[in-house]
């Protein structure tokens, strides 16, 4: 009988200390997965936004689409602030933007490719920022700057070149400065089909 006892008890102690012990331990390790997923992302924005992955748009796609798959659900519960500030949707986004951009600016003129290269430099150095402090720096203005800047000389482009890397530079814009204001000053530069386009766009 004492035997018995003895199995049973540390039978159920055995079970609550584990099920204690997964409670206590488990949101540390999606904490810690959640950001190493994090920082994998913003390295790949980086990467890309530099030109480093060559416009390598399916692996680049399925690279992000599978860290979402895992990222989404490791936010969802935790609780802290820093990883609640990362959109993981948003940065699918602008990875597939960059890419656009990447691709496009070589069919435009050299003032475009030189304010695409601008914005992309720009891009790729917020991003290793943010990697460099281990957390989700806002973009400044002078980003805004020269993508404000690129939509203004994109724009002069003749319209069968233009649109693809216009639509991608409202995209980097939407992701980047959600609340900032559309470029109202641009339409007059647009005909009536391309002005309407760009309206719904931002």
């Amino acid at each position: 009988m004492i035997s018995f006892l003895n199995g049973g008890i540390a039978s159920l102690i055995g079970i609550a200390f584990s099920l204690v012990w997964t409670l206590l331990v488990r949101p540390f390790g999606s904490e810690l997965a959640a950001r190493r997923l994090m920082r994998a992302g913003w390295a790949d924005l980086a990467n890309t936004a530099a030109g480093q992955h060559g416009g390598d748009h399916a692996a680049l796609s399925g690279r992000m689409l599978d860290r979402l798959g895992q990222l989404v659900p490791r936010l969802a519960s935790l609780e802290d602030r820093e990883l609640a500030k990362v959109d993981g949707f948003a940065e699918v986004r602008l990875g597939f933007n960059i890419l656009v951009l990447q691709r496009e600016r070589r069919r435009l003129g050299p003032a475009s490719r030189d304010a695409i290269d601008a914005v992309l430099s720009a891009i790729a150095g917020f991003f290793t920022q943010r990697l460099k402090q281990g957390k989700a720096l806002e973009p400044d203005d002078a980003l805004l700057f020269d993508i404000e800047h690129c939509l203004e000389q994109v724009i002069t482009e003749p319209a069968g070149k233009r649109a693809e890397a216009l639509d991608a530079l409202v995209g980097v814009k939407r992701v980047l400065f959600p609340n900032a204001t559309s470029a109202s000053r641009l339409l007059p530069h647009l005909n009536a089909n391309d002005s309407a386009d760009f309206k719904a766009a931002q």
